[in-house]
């Protein structure tokens, strides 16, 4: 009985050096991983400062793309407006006549005495009708 209690110590002593050399050796990596944190940490803080910077870079490019694209539409849309101003026609030597302020866009609305002016590039011209209107035919164009 002496023996089989020797062999009960000798058994519960071995899994006690076991216990606590487990327990050491989980302490050691616990201490390697809290000393591996900072390192984890600023590895990780540089990927997401690069990511940041990358979608920063992106964006700028994105909005100075579209910047681009809408001041070269402004552009066009400004050139659109200019081509189409009333004294661009007149510069090409057309002319707008009025009566009355309004723009006379049909012979047959005018009659004898009729005052008009006629606006031209350069200044405008008053006149008078003298006769209603005329009609000319196409053969008489031609000639």
């Amino acid at each position: 009985m002496a023996e089989a209690a020797d062999r009960l110590f000798d058994l519960s002593e071995h899994v006690r050096q076991g216990a606590i050399a487990l327990l050491d050796m989980e302490w050691i990596r616990l201490a390697e991983i809290r000393n591996s944190i900072p390192e984890l940490v600023r590895r990780k803080l540089t990927e997401e400062r690069f990511t940041l910077f990358s979608i920063r870079k992106d964006l700028s490019q994105g909005i100075s793309g579209l910047l681009t694209y809408h001041r070269h539409r402004l552009e066009l849309l400004g050139q659109r407006i200019a081509d189409a101003s009333p004294q661009k026609l007149l510069s090409r030597g057309y002319s707008i006549t009025l009566r009355e302020g309004k723009a006379v866009t049909d012979a047959s609305q005018l009659k004898a005495g009729d005052c008009l002016i006629t606006r031209l590039a350069k200044g405008s011209v008053q006149s008078i009708v003298v006769e209603g209107i005329k009609l000319v035919s196409n053969r008489s164009e031609k000639r």
